[in-house]
């Protein structure tokens, strides 16, 4: 299914309707238990669909959360292949986490902007 993904959860494996999906991500509803999505307005869970896992949740708008995955897609694809990656010490890690929490302008790994913000910090 094509708008579909699907989750891993600790109670098992459960499908998800995807709002957009691109080749490494997908913005959904995040679940609030097993085959159960949350109805809050404005909050989209940002999922990596290899692993089934969460990489964080975005308050705001549809739009923006798409915008926010799109722009990081490339990035997860390469650098977090595979059923379980390690973000641990991933070098990115902190300017996702930024822009997830809208502490930074969504802006793609691969561009001057996010090299500029990195010095910045």
């Amino acid at each position: 299914m094509k708008n579909m993904i699907t989750l891993t959860t600790q109670h098992g494996a459960m499908k998800a309707p995807v709002k957009w999906k691109g080749e490494a991500l997908a913005i959904h509803r995040p679940v609030v238990s097993f085959n159960n999505f949350s109805t809050t307005p404005r909050y989209w869970a940002i999922t990596h669909i290899e692993s089934g896992l969460t990489a964080g949740y975005f308050e705001g708008s549809v739009y923006k959360a798409i915008e926010l995955a799109k722009a990081w897609d490339k990035t997860f694809k390469e650098d977090l292949p595979g059923e379980q990656p390690d973000a641990t010490n991933w070098e990115r890690k902190d300017q996702w986490q930024a822009q997830v929490q809208q502490l930074r302008p969504i802006c793609a790994p691969d561009t001057a902007e996010y090299v500029i913000a990195e010095y910045v910090d």
